[in-house]
């Protein structure tokens, strides 16, 4: 099934069972009482090469990835240092 907007689906649903869906909040929950969920596709290009994502998700984020700073004592403001 492909994407629809709210007057395409009210107009496909009024005309296999005459009832007439104007709001979008009715016709939510018309839809999501009989099983369906608000699903958006996949945005994945076509061109992408799965084996080079992996790649990189392994190598090279964790060496560009900054490490987490270490804490310190005192106050964790930089506008408020701690008393001397």
């Amino acid at each position: 099934m492909t994407c629809t907007n709210h007057d395409e689906t009210s107009s496909l649903i009024h005309e296999r069972t005459g009832v007439w869906y104007s709001s979008l909040g009715s016709l939510w929950m018309f839809l999501h009482h009989i099983g369906f969920t608000c699903q958006r596709p996949e945005q994945r290009a076509s061109e992408r090469d799965e084996e080079a994502v992996r790649t990189w998700r392994e190598e090279t984020w964790p060496r560009v990835k900054e490490p987490r700073r270490t804490s310190t004592p005192g106050s964790s403001s930089r506008t408020n240092p701690p008393p001397p």
